[in-house]
């Protein structure tokens, strides 16, 4: 009805509840981001706690048999509910940086890194949002997938919900 109404041909594509852990449109870049997973033992991520990406990439990682660690800005909520519930209930490390600034996660992450390496693993550290040339290529190869199910190479718009701007970029 609403491509009647806007007189033009509207396709929606709606990922929220997609397959591996309902990662959603997440799982599209951690599909890439743990593409190299014979190269690393331990993924490091970094971001907030209850971010989607992160539960995501924690449950993708830990079903390859991998080492996870994240490095989390804020302070430990003090009843644990959601994503961070659901990271808990994984065999994940975490820290919080103690910070509410964003930042300070990535920062945290890098000391994790450190302490890793030092001990002897492979680490593959991944910041906010999953913000690496993977992820974009992730959304990049979308377009693939979009013009098989549509038939069309080009689409005249493509509104897309963000939270990070990985999908944009």
């Amino acid at each position: 009805k609403l491509s009647h109404i806007l007189g033009v041909e509207l396709i929606m594509k709606d990922e929220a509840s997609s397959a591996f852990a309902l990662g959603g449109n997440k799982i599209r870049s951690v599909e890439y981001l743990l593409g190299d997973a014979a190269d690393w033992d331990t993924l490091i991520l970094a971001g907030g706690c209850h971010s989607n990406f992160i539960r995501a990439a924690t449950a993708a990682a830990q079903h390859l048999d991998k080492k996870v660690q994240c490095a989390f800005y804020g302070s430990e909520p003090t009843a644990s509910h959601g994503n961070f519930h659901l990271i808990q209930l994984t065999e994940a490390a975490y820290r919080f940086s103690g910070s509410d600034e964003r930042d300070s996660a990535e920062t945290l992450a890098e000391d994790m890194k450190r302490t890793a390496e030092a001990a002897g693993q492979r680490v593959k550290l991944v910041p906010r949002g999953g913000a690496l040339p993977e992820s974009v290529f992730a959304f990049y190869k979308l377009q693939d997938e979009l013009e098989k199910q549509t038939g069309s190479a080009w689409l005249d718009h493509l509104v897309v919900p963000v939270g990070t701007g990985t999908t944009l970029a």
